[in-house]
Parts: structure tokens; C-alpha cells; sequence
């Protein structure tokens, strides 16, 4: 994810530094077309701050939390798409997995480069709507457990 926030800078759009530089020279007319999965970086990017936040604030409550949460983001990312392509398992297999929305990110970020991948089964609103609700969580349990965290 850092890395390809690293070339969406580079390249992203007009804004691209690389592509801003090109087309003030003359040298292009056009941004190049480089970056075409922001969104499953930002949806991915977005859970992943969530889901950190609230491994970090438990954390500090209860320090088993710290061993749990990691073995959960291990989990989170091995079952998410990463080290198989979810269109090539069975189905009832997919729909199961299909509960974690960072497969539903990947598959958006696969997209980009893969026209039509994951059409039949990818949902972005899920995706979007599970990053928003836990980075959401994160800033409530933040904002409740404030006091002991300050102590």
C-alpha cells in the first residue's frame, strides 16, 4: 500500500510529479494513465488505519491484545486474495471469505490493471462502507478510553 501511494504521487493524475513536470516541458499532452487503483488503495489504506487504531488503543488497556491483534491482521491478509486469485476458488469458499473487505479492496486494486476482474463478485460499496465504520470505531473507542490511556 505505501509503495503504490509512493507512485500515486509520482504519477497520480495531473498532480503526479513525474506527469506535472512532463506536460509543463510540452513533452506530454496528457497525463499518463499510470495509477488506476487508488480506490482499493485508499479502501485498504483506510481499514488499515482503522484496524490499527483499535489493535493500539486495546493494546494499551490489555497488552494480550497486542499478540491477538496481530495474529488477526495476519489472518485479515492471508485470507484477503493476496496469495490466490478468489475468482479461482469455489464459490461457497469466495462467499465466505467474501465477509473481509480487504479481498473486496484487492480485488478493486486488481481491477485497475485487469479490466472486468472480479465483476461478478467484488463489492466496493461493502468495502468502502467496512472501512469507514472501522475507522469510525477507532476514533469512538479513542475518544472513550481517553482518560486511561492519558494516565
Amino acid at each position: 500500500v505505501a509503495r503504490t501511494l509512493g507512485w500515486a504521487l509520482l504519477f497520480g493524475g495531473r498532480n503526479g510529479v513525474v506527469n506535472a513536470a512532463l506536460m509543463n516541458m510540452g513533452v506530454i499532452d496528457a497525463p499518463i494513465p499510470f495509477m488506476f487503483t487508488e480506490a482499493g488503495v485508499v479502501i485498504a489504506l483506510l481499514n488499515g488505519i482503522g484496524l490499527g487504531i483499535i489493535i493500539a488503543l486495546l493494546s494499551k488497556i490489555a497488552p494480550a491484545w497486542s499478540v491477538i491483534g496481530f495474529l488477526f491482521l495476519l489472518l485479515q491478509w492471508g485470507i484477503s486474495g493476496i496469495f490466490f486469485v478468489p475468482s479461482y476458488i469455489p464459490e461457497i469458499a469466495r462467499d465466505i471469505l467474501g465477509y473481509n473487505p480487504v479481498m473486496h479492496a484487492i480485488a478493486l486494486f486488481r481491477a485497475g490493471y485487469y479490466d472486468g476482474y472480479g465483476s461478478d463478485w467484488m463489492d466496493v460499496d461493502y468495502a468502502v462502507k467496512c472501512a469507514v465504520a472501522t475507522l469510525f470505531l477507532a476514533l469512538v473507542i479513542e475518544r472513550t478510553i481517553r482518560g486511561r490511556i492519558l494516565q
